[in-house]
Formats: C-alpha cells, sequence, structure tokens
C-alpha cells in the first residue's frame, strides 16, 4: 500500500491534455477511479434534481398566473 505522499492526487488543480488522460487514468488505483465515478454520478444526480425542481418550480408558476389571470 503506499503512503499519502506516493499515492496520485484523484483532484489535480492542473488541467491535464486530453492526450495525457491515459497516463492519469494509469495512476489512478481501482479505489479512486470508484470514488471518482460516485462524485460524477452525484453531481449529475444534483444537476437533474436541479433542472427537475426549476421545471416544477415553472409549471407552479404558470398554473397560478393561469389561475390569476
Amino acid at each position: 500500500m503506499q503512503s499519502p505522499e506516493q499515492q496520485p492526487k484523484v483532484i489535480s488543480d492542473s488541467v491535464v491534455p486530453l492526450e495525457d488522460i491515459w497516463r492519469v487514468d494509469a495512476q489512478l488505483t481501482v479505489e479512486q477511479k470508484l470514488q471518482l465515478l460516485d462524485l460524477r454520478d452525484s453531481v449529475v444526480a444534483e444537476v437533474e434534481g436541479r433542472g427537475l425542481q426549476r421545471r416544477c418550480g415553472e409549471q407552479v408558476l404558470h398554473r397560478i398566473q393561469d389561475q390569476v389571470g
């Protein structure tokens, strides 16, 4: 097992060119890849949830406007 200093950073502040992504992928452990997939899934779910909330809010607003107008 690698010490924390030896493990590659999962989240980096630097931009990695697309052609170097294979190198980054090779440095990640399976556990790190699974963590990144979980993070991606939670972000997607949150963004989709916000979109659903916005659409529901717009529908309620339209119903209120229809009732008032």
